[in-house]
């Protein structure tokens, strides 16, 4: 391996969103290679810190089976919101393409983008597959960024956690991210304590709670797993929880 899961790297060994490769069978865990926005640390999840880099754009004329798309980028998208995107800085991520026709909607990964500068114009992206129906007229797109693209840690009301750091990590720095099976998290107080308390979300902090119907912080939030091992007796059982991010 070019970089062992706990190890951290200001370079990048692997594309964002790289799935590490597991070697021992009995390993229920499942990593994912990820950027930090921000300082990270292991004890609670980081967050996609990125809004839509292109949000409800016009489209050129496609045909059908092509596996490119020409968009245009508006003043207000991409990471700054000043209609500047990087050479490829959208692989990995995903687009929804939304043809004229009611009910065509094609769901494609993207592949690679041409750049584009503020405050905006025409920028190619390119598909995984190609294109099942014909785009044209009002036919429009709306594009993110890989989800493992800059992940931040801190309060984030509306942005989801996409796994939990595997070590220590600066601004910028490459890092595994932990997104599937034992682990231990960061725990609120009622996490596991009494009968029927096994399910956990993640609250805005990467922190986890039970889910609480009737609590604001809770009732809609992120499912983050379920608790495992319960104590003997009384008391909160958040030793060890099963992450169910991603697999």
């Amino acid at each position: 391996m070019k970089q062992d899961v706990y190890e951290k790297s200001t370079t990048p060994n692997y594309p964002i969103g790289f799935s590490y490769p597991i070697s021992d069978p009995l390993d229920l865990r499942r990593f994912h290679y990820g950027k930090a926005f921000n300082t990270q640390i292991p004890d609670v999840g980081s967050h996609i810190s990125l809004t839509q880099h292109v949000s409800w754009a016009v489209v050129a004329d496609t045909p059908v089976g092509s596996r490119t798309v020409v968009v245009t980028v508006g003043a207000g998208d991409g990471a700054a919101h000043d209609g500047a995107i990087g050479l490829n800085e959208l692989a990995g991520g995903y687009c929804v393409l939304t043809p004229h026709t009611a009910n065509h909607t094609m769901l494609r990964m993207i592949k690679g983008n041409t750049a584009v500068l503020a405050p905006g114009g025409a920028m190619t992206i390119t598909l995984d597959r190609p294109t099942d129906y014909i785009l044209e007229l009002v036919s429009h797109v709306e594009c993110m960024a890989n989800p493992f693209l800059l992940l931040a840690q801190g309060s984030y009301e509306r942005q989801p956690v996409m796994g939990m750091p595997m070590v220590g990590a600066l601004t910028n720095e490459y890092l595994w991210f932990q997104t599937w099976g034992p682990r231990w998290v960061a725990p609120q107080a009622n996490v596991g304590v009494g009968a029927h308390n096994v399910e956990i979300v993640f609250r805005a902090d990467g922190s986890i709670d039970r889910h609480d119907p009737a609590d604001a912080n809770t009732m809609y939030q992120q499912h983050a797993g379920f608790v495992m091992t319960i104590p003997n007796g009384v008391g909160q059982a958040a030793p060890m929880v099963f992450l169910q991010i991603t697999p």
